[in-house]
């Protein structure tokens, strides 16, 4: 491995990992806003007096009084919903490309850093060329690393959920576009 091979690629990488970034943040799967609680929607919930702890599941029959939520963990779940002491809804998937890749950088760089420079150019660098020295050494450890750690966070789905309202009638008081006055909102429902 020459350096000059060696600084090529290295600006490889980076150019690619710079090309990829927006690409995998912006194609995050989302909707913005909190979605009503529809037969079909993703929730997750906590009702204590029906179940302990909470369940995530999809909405299979709603109506004014109950709803019937099924999960991977049995069979459905009939939840009245004066019983649900807190409701969330899932409003899109998203991944971890920028936190995978920050990860991914800063465990690889480090290794790096700590790796016998000497051992390293007897293992990997061929006697004939030139050994790169530890700032190059810990460059290639973080360009990888953050090459895996932004290919990994990417894969990484995690879905983004929003609190639902569970007061039927809610009343808010909040400061209105001029200045100086105050608006009131009224919602019925959920």
């Amino acid at each position: 491995m020459t350096r000059p091979w060696l600084r090529r690629t290295s600006a490889l990488c980076v150019a690619a990992l710079l090309a990829a970034v927006p690409g995998m943040a912006a194609g995050d799967e989302r909707i913005d806003g909190v979605g009503p609680v529809v037969v079909g929607s993703r929730v997750r919930l906590q009702a204590p007096s029906i179940l302990e702890g909470r369940i995530e599941g999809l909405v299979l029959d709603a109506d004014d009084d109950v709803l019937l939520v099924g999960s991977d963990h049995g069979p459905p779940l009939r939840v009245p919903r004066d019983a649900v002491a807190r409701l969330e809804v899932s409003t899109g998937r998203r991944g971890h490309a920028l936190q995978g890749m920050a990860i991914g950088g800063a465990v690889a760089g480090v290794m790096f850093a700590l790796l016998d420079e000497e051992e390293y150019c007897a293992e990997y660098v061929d006697p004939s060329d030139t050994c790169p020295g530890r700032a190059e050494m810990v460059g290639m450890g973080v360009v990888g690393g953050a090459a895996w750690g932004l290919l990994i966070g990417h894969l990484v789905k995690g879905d983004r959920w929003s609190q639902v309202p569970l007061e039927r009638v809610q009343v808010r008081l909040a400061p209105a576009r001029t200045r100086g006055t105050w608006g009131m909102a009224l919602s019925v429902g959920w």
